[in-house]
Formats: structure tokens, C-alpha cells, sequence
């Protein structure tokens, strides 16, 4: 399993913590750390602020560096808001080569459907299919919520899909969905192995909504602290024993949290302790599991 950089808090105001989008001199920093330490796979959409220019101008700043990138960007969910169905192939051309002019490339590794529902109309499925005949993308698929979602993803025959999958959320493992994804060659990226910092909080930072979290994070802690490792290491060796999964990706405030995934990924954990955890964390609600749930 790679680590893949992803972009939503270098293009807005993002996640729990709510840190704050970092400045253009920050995120550039942040983005040249991520390719001195390996990473080369870069996860942005048309939807996070401002990320895709951010994106676009390091890359064009750094001129010959796009053949080393594996980037990957994802259709607005709102952009076929109100277009006539006979106008959806050229509204997602279009939406893509904006994206493109934006990023400073003349293709993408990976172009992601941002909206669930997308998966399920034959319309749409077939428009994204057309841009990866054409050349534009290498990799066609859905960032998705559900396991039902992912199945379906898997059936339209996408090559590549976005995946929520942690210590916390089980779901995908649960349902079938990886070793399915593994059997028909299907690319999975997971995504909020962190539950969007909740796994990393401190109890007494854990706001008020999810009260019913603080318990289960209680657990966690005290789990690590009896194992000797920290809930960032096993956060990232949970999703990393998953064969099926080639990225991991996250996203960071600043170059201090950056270097501390960095730092992290490498110490190996024992097999037994990652199958204990996922035995005592395993059928949490998807009040807790599930960002997309959390009351705001």
C-alpha cells in the first residue's frame, strides 16, 4: 500500500478540527514534502475550494514533474444539477477539461464520479467511459459511501474506486466488497482511515454531537497504549493489511502533521494485533463510523 496526498483542506476550510485552509506558501510546502518522501499519488476534486489551482500551479511551478504524478480528480456532485440527460456527456467533458486547465495537464490517472447517485444511471456511466477512450483519463470510477454503492461501481466495470474504510469502519470488509474488488481487479483508494481526525482526538477536544464517540475512542487509546503503538500507526497498518487497497488516502493542515504520517507508516505491526483490533472495533454505528452522518 502507497500513500496518496489528498487536497480538501489545501483548498478550503475542512474537517472536524477545522484548522483552517492553509496559505498558497504553506500548501506548496506541504505538496514538495509529500514528492521528497515518495508520495506521488495527488487526490483532489473539482469540489474542494480551490485545491485543483493550488494543485495546478506546483505543478506548473515545478515544470517537469506531472510524469511522476499519479493525479486523480472527481466530477463536481452538483454539476449535472438542471442539464437535460441529452446534455450530459458535454457538461462532464467539459467539467473534466476544466479540471484539466486547472491542474496544468493534458490527462488524468484517475477521474471519479463525486456523487454516489451517479453510479446507478447508464447516461452518466457511459459519458466517463468515453473519456477514458478518448485518452483524457487513464482510470474511470466513484468516490462512494456504501458498500451497496461500491458493488455497483464494480458491476458498471470502473477500474478504480475511492473507498471509506478505517479501524472504525469496517463495512467494506464486512461486506464482501474488497476481496470482490481484488477478484475483478478493481483499483481501491481508501479514504478517512483517521474518521477524519476523530481516531487521533483527544477526548476532551471531541465535540459535543459526537458524545457517543468518546467512549469508543477511550477504547482505542488504551488498546494502543497496551500494544505500545500510537492510534496514527495503527490507523495506517489497519488499512495497509488490506492487499486489495494500493493508496491510502489522507489529507493534512500543515507540514508537521504530513511528517508525522510520514513517520508513521513504516514501523510494521503484528498481524495478531490488527486482527484483535479489527475484532474489538468492528459493527460501530454509522453515527460514529461515518462522517457523513455526524450531526453539524
Amino acid at each position: 500500500m502507497e500513500l496518496c496526498l489528498g487536497t480538501v483542506q489545501l483548498g478550503m476550510d475542512y474537517g472536524i478540527q477545522r484548522a483552517g485552509q492553509p496559505t498558497t506558501s504553506d500548501a506548496f510546502e506541504i505538496l514538495g514534502f509529500a514528492l521528497h518522501s515518495g508520495i506521488s499519488a495527488i487526490d483532489t476534486a473539482a469540489a474542494y475550494g480551490t485545491a485543483e489551482t493550488i494543485v495546478g500551479a506546483f505543478i506548473k511551478k515545478h515544470g517537469n514533474i506531472r510524469e511522476n504524478l499519479e493525479l486523480i480528480s472527481k466530477l463536481s456532485p452538483t454539476a449535472l444539477v438542471d442539464v437535460p440527460q441529452e446534455h450530459y456527456a458535454a457538461t462532464i467533458r467539459e467539467c473534466l477539461m476544466q479540471s484539466l486547465r486547472k491542474l496544468n495537464a493534458e490527462y488524468l490517472d484517475g477521474y471519479l464520479l463525486h456523487n454516489p447517485a451517479h453510479i446507478y444511471e447508464d447516461v452518466i456511466a457511459d459519458a466517463i467511459l468515453k473519456l477514458k477512450q478518448e485518452g483524457l483519463v487513464k482510470r474511470i470510477g466513484a468516490s462512494v459511501y456504501t458498500p451497496d454503492e461500491a458493488k455497483k461501481g464494480i458491476e458498471r466495470g470502473f477500474d478504480l474506486l475511492q473507498i471509506p474504510y478505517s479501524v472504525f469502519d469496517q463495512r467494506m470488509d464486512e461486506q464482501g466488497v474488497l476481496e470482490l474488488a481484488e477478484r475483478k481487479s478493481v483499483k481501491l483508494h481508501s479514504r478517512s482511515a483517521f474518521t477524519q481526525g476523530l481516531m487521533l482526538m483527544d477526548e476532551s477536544d471531541i465535540p459535543p454531537r459526537l458524545e457517543a464517540a468518546k467512549p469508543v475512542v477511550r477504547k482505542l487509546s488504551r488498546f494502543c497504549e497496551e500494544h505500545c503503538i500510537t492510534r496514527l500507526q495503527l490507523a495506517i497498518a489497519f488499512v495497509g493489511r488490506q492487499k486489495s487497497v494500493s493508496h491510502l488516502v489522507f489529507g493534512v493542515d500543515s507540514k508537521e502533521q504530513l511528517m508525522e504520517i510520514v513517520g508513521a507508516y513504516d514501523p510494521p505491526i503484528a498481524e495478531g494485533i490488527l486482527y484483535e483490533a479489527a475484532r474489538q472495533f468492528s459493527g460501530l454505528g454509522e453515527d460514529i463510523a461515518m462522517p457523513s452522518k455526524w450531526g453539524r
